[in-house]
């Protein structure tokens, strides 16, 4: 094994964000049912990330691997179109 190689196998996989793309048309209890079933944020600190959108539209809901943040952004996507939630969610490069 080469020194390129050795070094390739250290670098730690990138992390994603996982934005909200807030909507005004979306009830605060279902964004905290959200918030609480697909990423597990407590309802105190869903709450203050509520607040947040309101004022800036986007928020990261929280980092993770590319595999993790894609399976979230999947889940909470199909659970906010069952609902019938004009919700989007995101993926952004840390």
């Amino acid at each position: 094994m080469n020194d390129v190689e050795l070094k390739d196998r250290q670098i730690p996989p990138s992390k994603y964000a996982v934005i909200i793309e807030y909507s005004v048309a979306t009830p605060d209890d279902f964004l905290l049912k959200v918030m609480e079933h697909v990423f597990n944020i407590p309802e105190t600190i869903s709450m203050q990330l509520i607040e947040k959108c309101k004022s800036s539209d986007n928020v990261a809901l929280g980092t993770y691997s590319y595999e993790i943040a894609e399976q979230k952004t999947i889940e909470a996507t199909k659970i906010s179109r069952i609902n019938n939630m004009p919700l989007e969610f995101s993926l952004k490069a840390l």
